[in-house]
């Protein structure tokens, strides 16, 4: 649960990176992380081919994976307002209930997720009475 932790505070703060796409991947579906060799063939580094902090689909992917143990309704949105542009996402179904906002649609929707996947490590989610 640290890693959820650590990653809700870098998807806060930091915003879309692919840095931050390889450390999702890594944390969560490790199957679909590689290693790339680097240029100057000094060892490899772990990638991932899947964009979750800007493609909206990607992030939607790894919401269906994670979350999806029956029926899910999953809404996003982009929002302007004021001068500002932000991403609003709304996960809930029979054992999540999870809402956020972020810098990015696709970033609300991974806060959303990666809240929802918390509120489960600790049973603070529908199932446990919330």
């Amino acid at each position: 649960m640290g890693d959820l932790r650590e990653l809700i505070e870098r998807l806060e703060t930091e915003g879309p990176s692919y840095a931050l796409d390889v450390a999702i991947a890594t944390a969560l579906v490790p199957q679909i992380s590689v290693l790339r060799q680097r240029d100057d063939d000094s060892g490899a580094d772990p990638h991932t081919y899947r964009c979750f902090t800007t493609k909206v689909d990607d992030a939607l992917w790894l919401a269906t994976l994670l979350l999806d143990n029956g029926f899910v309704d999953i809404e996003v949105a982009y929002l302007s307002g004021g001068g500002r542009t932000y991403g609003r996402a709304e996960i809930c179904g029979p054992h999540v209930d999870s809402a956020a906002t972020g810098a990015t649609p696709a970033i609300a929707l991974l806060l959303a997720t990666l809240r929802a996947l918390s509120d489960q490590d600790t049973g603070q989610g529908e199932e446990s009475g919330r």
